[in-house]
């Protein structure tokens, strides 16, 4: 009887251990399996902003198209229309008849100038004195000036004028590259701004406008970051982790991209998955070594004993 017992209570036991390991791996199943699915959330995530950007591109290059197709019709059409106008203006002129009487020869009248009423005489012939005297030195008579209300003043061309007054105070020319350089500058200053003064939304929303209208600008990886930064701050990690991985991912050389890294690593530990956050902080240590993003992640790695 006492064996009977025995065995019937060692029994139970055993089926109470396997119960509780069973519910153990069940458990850590059910983890293993919500980690994957935060983690196909966010690739889905991460492939409708791809499609996105394809989308804006092809977008873009149709509007190219469209446009250079206008400009070359107007083209085509601005060259027409001064061919036909020439080949309706070009006909031979009549010849010209020449008439048969006899022409009669201009002849030019000399100027006579009103000073001089009466022409010049020649002088006498001096007679023979008996005694020589001096005679008075003759009064030399001016020479005769045309009036000033003949006199035409000369005309001056408007092109000499121009260039003239051109040579004086030369203009400086503004390159159209420049004006839209300081634009595009103008545009990222603004929304980097409202992203540091506690304005997210309005910051990202300048930030992706400037993503759109200039697409090779060199700070193109500084607004992608800056707008993942918006998103953190707005506790919207998910969000975050895509702008930030948008940043690794086109820009892996950049100097933004540990920081991106870094922060990614912090969402992933808001989002409680220590495993993914572990792991991105690690990445940041082995590539960019000697950086700032680096020295931050080995604190919160000691911290965290990871």
């Amino acid at each position: 009887m006492a064996v009977r017992l025995r065995y019937t209570f060692l029994s139970g036991c055993l089926c109470l251990v396997l119960c509780g390991c069973q519910g153990m791996t069940y458990s850590v199943r059910d983890g293993w399996r919500l980690e994957s699915v935060e983690e196909k959330t966010v690739q889905l995530q991460e492939d409708q902003l791809q499609q996105r950007d394809r989308l804006d591109a092809l977008e873009k290059r149709l509007a190219v198209l469209e446009a250079s197709q206008l400009a070359d019709s107007r083209v085509q059409k601005g060259k027409a229309a001064p061919r036909l106008a020439a080949s309706s203006q070009m006909k031979t002129p009549p010849p010209e008849r020449k008439s048969l009487r006899p022409q009669k020869k201009k002849t030019r009248t000399p100027y006579v100038c009103p000073l001089r009423k009466h022409p010049r005489r020649k002088p006498a012939p001096a007679k023979v004195a008996a005694a020589p005297s001096k005679k008075a030195p003759a009064s030399r008579q001016a020479p005769c000036v045309p009036p000033a209300h003949n006199v035409q003043p000369q005309k001056v061309s408007k092109a000499v004028v121009h260039k003239q007054s051109s040579q004086a105070h030369p203009v400086k020319k503004v390159s159209r590259v420049n004006v839209q350089a300081t634009k595009a500058k103008d545009l990222y200053d603004r929304g980097l701004r409202a992203v540091l003064e506690d304005r997210p939304a309005k910051g990202r929303e300048l930030l992706n406008h400037f993503i759109k209208k200039y697409p090779r600008h060199e700070l193109q990886p500084n607004a992608r970051y800056w707008i993942g930064e918006s998103f953190y701050s707005e506790k919207r990690f998910p969000e975050s982790i895509l702008a930030f991985k948008a940043v690794t991912r086109g820009y892996p050389k950049h100097e933004k991209s540990a920081a991106a890294l870094l922060k990614t690593g912090y969402a992933y530990e808001k989002l409680g998955d220590a495993r993914n956050a572990a792991f991105y902080l690690k990445i940041v240590v082995q590539d960019y070594p000697n950086t700032e993003p680096a020295r931050l992640a080995r604190r919160r790695l000691a911290l965290r004993n990871w």
